[in-house]
């Protein structure tokens, strides 16, 4: 208790206060998105909106294609008008995305001309904008890169000399079968139905990133902390009156996690004060996380004698993980071997089980709390060990 005082008087002196102030700060700032969950409706499912102003056979067959394809009418609806009416419909949010057809397309596309489908996309939700609009970017790279080749083809049966009618029969028919292959890109693919699949909104992950790194910089603090005091002999001096390594470690560890407790509990608070719910095994989940990170960083201090060393490792190992670990790009968005990369870092790790817990996909087992309480007690061994090799070693002031 005497350690523990010490440590809190140090904390209230010292600029490091700020520090739990903008903790606090942060808390209300994630607090704010963690909103009660509403069941999907049918409403939520895309919505598309079409206006053509070419109206000729070929482009009327594209709308159909949509329209009476029971896999795209299984996720989205096709509404077609003209364009105030759409436009309306858009920013009024009945629509998720419009397209507009130029005049001329079907000719143009055939001809080989480039003029552009214009689309708009309601960003209000971020993720299904992103993803209409990776879907409708990879929709023109593929017919880009057919129509060069078109072309190509156009071009060499000029030069051989065939008649300029076989020219443009060869050219509608290759035009057509680019439409439809287009069209029909899902036979690409093999379709795996999952059920009850439970989302994470993505302003929702990425304030989980900005716990991590919070929690991650302030668990930094603790092995700081504990580097100080044996630079400048404390802990030296707290073994010669009999007080147990591993007494110092547990102490300044649970000094640390007794914050982040205060922090959540008002996190806590907040939220239920917004109609929302708070899960216990996300709680606990983050105080063991943190208590981990405390032990770990403070046995990276046990291996440094310099406090700028220890900070351009440690930062090194935070901003490298949070980088590489899905920090910047979620999880769901990384191709297969970053993906791969990631899954090596902490950062992937906290923010699948973390996210995970929120969303109510996994629940915090007692298996789980096991494993947590056997790597807490491992990394306290190793730091205690490692800071007893150390002791009596000659240090130069910073």
């Amino acid at each position: 208790m005497n350690l523990m005082k010490k440590d809190l008087k140090l904390w209230s002196l010292g600029k490091r206060k700020w520090m739990f102030l903008l903790g606090v700060l942060i808390m209300f700032v994630i607090s704010t998105s963690w909103h009660v969950k509403k069941e999907e409706s049918k409403d939520s499912y895309i919505s598309i909106g079409v206006v053509d102003h070419d109206n000729s056979e070929y482009s009327k067959l594209m709308i159909s294609y949509f329209e009476d394809s029971d896999i795209f009418t299984e996720y989205a609806t096709v509404i077609t008008g003209n364009e105030e009416e759409i436009t309306n419909m858009f920013y009024e949010g009945k629509l998720t995305v419009f397209l507009v057809i130029p005049e001329n397309f079907a000719e143009n596309l055939i001809n080989i001309q480039n003029v552009p489908m214009k689309a708009f996309i309601n960003s209000e939700d971020k993720t299904r904008a992103i993803i209409l609009k990776n879907m409708l970017n990879a929709y023109e790279r593929y017919i880009s890169a057919v129509e060069i080749n078109c072309v190509s083809l156009y071009d060499l049966m000029k030069e051989t000399g065939m008649s300029s009618e076989l020219c443009r029969k060869v050219n509608v028919d290759i035009s057509m079968d680019l439409v439809f292959t287009a069209l029909g890109k899902t036979d690409f693919f093999e379709f795996c139905e999952m059920e009850n699949v439970k989302q994470v909104p993505i302003e929702t992950y990425y304030c989980f990133e900005i716990l991590f790194l919070f929690l991650s910089y302030l668990a930094m603090l603790a092995g700081m902390d504990l580097l100080k005091e044996r630079r400048q002999g404390v802990l030296v001096r707290l073994i010669s009156c009999g007080t147990r390594i591993t007494t110092i470690v547990l102490q300044k560890m649970l000094f640390y996690v007794s914050m982040i407790a205060v922090l959540l509990a008002l996190l806590s608070g907040i939220a239920l004060s917004q109609g929302g719910k708070i899960s216990v095994g996300l709680i606990a989940f983050l105080l063991f996380y943190f208590a981990i990170a405390s032990l770990f960083f403070m046995l990276i201090s046990s291996f440094i004698t310099k406090i700028p060393t220890f900070l351009l490792i440690s930062n090194i190992m935070i901003l490298f993980g949070a980088v590489l670990g899905g920090g910047l790009i979620p999880i769901l968005y990384l191709p297969p071997s970053m993906k791969e990369i990631a899954m090596s870092m902490v950062n992937y790790w906290f923010l699948n089980f973390s996210t995970s817990l929120y969303s109510g996909e996994q629940k915090f087992t007692l298996t789980f709390l096991l494993f947590l309480c056997f790597t807490i007690l491992c990394f306290t061994i190793a730091c205690s060990v490692m800071i007893k090799r150390k002791e009596g070693m000659q240090r130069e002031d910073v």
